[in-house]
This record gives C-alpha cells, sequence and structure tokens, in this order.
C-alpha cells in the first residue's frame, strides 16, 4: 500500500480565537459554593490556607479557586478572607451590592 504526502514550504497559520469564559452564577467570595458569600466562606477558606501553610496538602476545585482569590494576586489566603469578611460585614448593615459588584469595585479602586 502506498501513502501519497504533500510536502509545502510555505508557512501555514492557523489562528484560533481565544475565549476565556467565567462560569455563570458564580459569586466572588462563595468558597464553600452554597450561593451565599459569609463568615463560613471565610472560615472555609483560612481553613484551607492553614492546611497549605503547614505543609499539608489542600485541594479546590477551578470554580473555588476563581471565587477564592477575589484580590486575583494568584494566591488563595488571609487576604481573601479579610475581603470576604468585609462584605459580609458590608450586607449585615444593609449594604445591596452583590459580592461580584463589591469586589470589582474594591480590585479597581486597589489598582489606582
Amino acid at each position: 500500500m502506498t501513502t501519497a504526502v504533500t510536502v509545502t514550504t510555505e508557512p501555514v497559520t492557523t489562528t484560533q480565537p481565544v475565549t476565556t469564559t467565567e462560569p455563570d452564577g458564580y459569586l466572588l467570595g462563595d468558597f464553600n459554593l452554597d450561593g451565599t458569600v459569609d463568615a463560613n466562606d471565610a472560615s472555609e477558606l483560612l481553613s484551607f490556607y492553614a492546611q497549605l501553610s503547614t505543609g499539608g496538602i489542600a485541594e479546590v476545585t477551578e470554580l473555588q479557586y476563581l471565587v477564592g482569590d477575589i484580590n486575583r494576586d494568584e494566591l488563595i489566603d488571609s487576604g481573601d478572607a479579610t475581603l470576604i469578611l468585609q462584605y459580609y460585614a458590608y450586607v449585615s448593615t444593609g449594604g445591596s451590592l452583590i459580592s461580584n459588584e463589591y469586589f470589582a469595585d474594591y480590585i479597581r479602586d486597589s489598582e489606582k
């Protein structure tokens, strides 16, 4: 059996559009993925961080990483837990922004 192969010397470029999409319906700070951003999320995030910090093995899903790294420093740590608690205090005292809007404002302000 003979197979014909065509060889070209011209470069071939293919460009695929790269799209990054975030899943619908997630809430920044909702680390335990229960649909609410509250002190329980901060507590679970701190437990994760403590386990990692002491050399333990801790795993999170991609979604947990997305919602847990609020300040977008590529770490899930006490800084993120602090932001969750700040948001929880905000909504507990009558704040009306959803966490995604609240944290977007925070991130925008911190980049100035």
